[in-house]
């Protein structure tokens, strides 16, 4: 990361198990939206002085045939 740079928040996604009290003790699992802090590939600085790769968005099959939409 660059020194100044500040991280995106957005929302995850994932599971916890809950344990229900009662007479069987059943477990749970719920879905939970946590807040994750990420930084986009811009932000960033190579490391050992090797270059961050051109990153470039996969091209739908139909694109390929028929060019751009």
């Amino acid at each position: 990361m660059r020194t100044g740079e500040r991280a995106i928040k957005i929302f995850g996604y994932g599971y916890g198990t809950k344990r229900i009290e009662g007479e069987d003790g059943e477990e749970e699992r719920r879905p939970y939206f946590p807040i994750l802090s990420v930084f986009d590939v811009s932000q960033t600085d190579s490391i050992d002085g090797e270059e961050i790769p051109e990153l470039a968005p996969r091209r739908h099959e139909t694109e390929r045939q028929v060019g751009p939409l």
